[in-house]
């Protein structure tokens, strides 16, 4: 079994930018070895969760700020992360 991370995109994104972040995840989904059992992370919304998702936004920072990113919740035990943001300013 492979590591798969999936991309939950919100609004703002052209294709382009879309496409570099879903390489980026393939990318990292080539690095990462072993499978982590899937998650039931519907107590964030999430539903099913196998391995990682990663839910990419826009949204208004502050002037010095171009990017955030960091845990949304974490898996049984906090070992791994299973649910990450990263928002870039819009």
């Amino acid at each position: 079994m492979a590591y798969n991370i999936d991309l939950v995109f919100g609004e703002g994104f052209t294709p382009q930018q879309k496409e570099v972040i879903r390489r980026a995840a393939r990318h990292w989904e080539q690095i990462i070895v072993g499978d982590l059992p899937d998650v039931d992370a519907s107590f964030v919304d999430m539903g099913i969760i196998d391995d990682m998702t990663i839910e990419v936004k826009t949204e208004f920072l502050g002037a010095a700020a171009i990017g955030w990113g960091g845990p949304i919740t974490w898996t049984i035990g906090g070992k791994y992360p299973l649910c990450l943001l990263y928002t870039k300013t819009s």
